[in-house]
């Protein structure tokens, strides 16, 4: 190995440990109050050299995200790979994201953070475009799903396959985060709970697009 490719290495090594220190303090403390300082602590770095590989708290919690965002695709891969049809995918899809939710909350806090908040995250991040390049190739997975049913006669010819990718997951994420701050308050009122919620989304969505 060359010393370019050793302090490669080096690099990246440096940058992952600094992102698992990151992660512990704002899954600890919050976004909010977690520092820049804390950080470099709790790294043992200096704030100066915490600055060389990231040039903000915003763009630390950003690659924080990008886990959060990988993690969550793998999951739709594992659990759509095998299935047959658009609808058994497609449910399956969304059923990830719930999982992934119930599993992970911290970063589906992050992944929710970055859809509700105008970007934030530097120019010259290089988590920016991994995770652009993420969003673009699992949108398509969802298009192609949508275009594959259309094409087998099972959902609807009308349906705009980008804007029906979109609706469908925007809708849930944000079910998935209301829902998890007033469910107190449905529970009392109306005694449903979040899966008999989930079923009768299911319900609703699967009439609208399928035939």
């Amino acid at each position: 190995m060359g010393i370019a490719e050793r302090r490669e290495r080096e690099r990246l090594q440096r940058r992952k440990e600094i992102v698992d220190t990151a992660e512990r303090i704002i899954f600890s403390v919050g976004l909010d109050k977690a520092t820049m300082d804390a950080i470099a602590e709790e790294a043992e770095l200096s704030k100066a050299t915490l600055y060389l590989y990231f040039n903000s708290k915003i763009d630390l919690y950003f690659a924080i995200y990008l886990r959060g965002q990988q993690k969550l695709f793998k999951l739709i891969d594992e659990r759509t790979r095998e299935l047959p049809s658009p609808q058994d995918k497609i449910k399956a899809f969304l059923q990830a994201l719930v999982y992934f939710q119930d599993k992970f909350p911290n970063y589906f806090d992050a992944f929710y953070y970055f859809l509700t908040h105008r970007l934030e995250v530097s120019k010259n991040s290089e988590d920016l475009q991994a995770s652009r390049e993420l969003d673009d190739q699992y949108l398509a997975k969802w298009m192609e799903l949508i275009d594959n049913g259309k094409k087998e006669g099972l959902i609807r010819k009308d349906m705009n396959a980008p804007a029906t990718a979109l609706i469908i997951w925007l809708q849930l994420v944000g079910f998935l985060k209301v829902y998890s701050i007033i469910h107190p308050e449905l529970k009392e009122k109306f005694n449903i709970n979040r899966d008999e919620l989930l079923e009768e989304y299911y319900n609703l969505l699967f009439k609208g697009i399928f035939r």
